[in-house]
């Protein structure tokens, strides 16, 4: 354990389970002082591709009951008040949107491209939206879709950017990043989270200072491949999958990450289970 800072504020960073920070499952970083609930907002960024097992439609009917089980409880027990979900697909199966289950959980939903898995973007908030927009970057690539939405926290308009950069090209996600670090440029408040499919594990890594790095030098903060470790997201629950810190939570220089953490529980039967590639990235802001 050892005391850092992180934007101004004294934290403390504290090892979990056991892992070192370079291999960590759960990490968080608490605040020494405390800080009013009103100015909190906790956020999880989500990738759920791996539900549709490679159909790109919706979930087989057959494994239903299951995958919807465990979007319930990874919901219900990190209880995010913004949950960000990137490979979305509007039908969840059958008849049966996200949404619907969602609604148990969040009071607001936006959706835009979610006719096609990898295109789909889903932000489900607790919080009333005042304003969205769906836009893709200029340079596309494959999965080049950003869904943006704007809520209110202690009266400042927070602006949320859910992202799933390339992952075939590095030099297009490259530029992805650098239209995402102009796209924020002129925002007071805002979060950046997605799957950044920067394959990351150290600072020396080709992904980390073309894709990562960039946005610390820009003054922002990260929950990911930043002082709270490298925090493997793509990770298959069944086994140690590639272990890479593909997702991020990226926040303006003005909001304090204090906690970070990722769900890692193994649910439910393994033959569904280990088709989950992504864990939920979360962080208390």
């Amino acid at each position: 354990m050892g005391v850092i800072n992180l934007s101004g504020q004294l934290c403390e960073l504290t090892k979990l389970d056991g892992y070192p920070v370079s291999d960590a499952v759960s990490v968080e970083g608490v605040l020494l002082n405390p800080v009013p609930d009103e100015l909190k907002l906790t956020l999880m960024s989500y990738n759920c591709g791996g539900y549709y097992l490679g159909s790109g439609t919706n979930v087989p009917t057959e494994y239903m009951p299951q995958f919807e089980q465990i979007l319930r409880t990874i919901v219900s027990k990190n209880n995010c008040d913004v949950m960000c979900i990137q490979e979305h697909h509007h039908n969840f199966s059958g008849d049966v949107t996200a949404e619907s289950i969602l609604s148990d959980y969040y009071d607001s939903f936006v959706e835009n491209g979610g006719n096609t898995q990898y295109g789909g973007r889903l932000t489900a908030t607790r919080k009333a939206v005042s304003s969205n927009s769906y836009w893709s970057f200029s340079e596309q690539g494959g999965q080049g879709n950003c869904l943006e939405i704007v809520i209110n926290v202690a009266g400042k308009d927070v602006h949320i950017l859910s992202v799933h950069l390339d992952w075939q090209d590095q030099s297009r996600q490259e530029l992805q990043a650098q239209e995402l670090i102009q796209w924020a440029s002129d925002k007071e408040y805002f979060v950046i989270c997605g799957d950044l499919n920067s394959v990351c594990r150290g600072t020396q890594d080709l992904d980390y200072i073309t894709v990562i790095k960039p946005f610390l030098d820009a003054g922002y903060n990260s929950a990911n491949c930043s002082k709270f470790g490298f925090i493997p997201t793509f990770y298959k629950v069944g086994d140690n999958g590639d272990r890479s810190s593909l997702d991020q939570i990226i926040t303006s220089s003005n909001i304090a990450i204090r906690r970070v953490w990722t769900d890692k529980t193994k649910y439910g039967n393994s033959d569904v289970v280990d088709r989950i590639d992504h864990l939920p990235l979360c962080a208390e802001l």
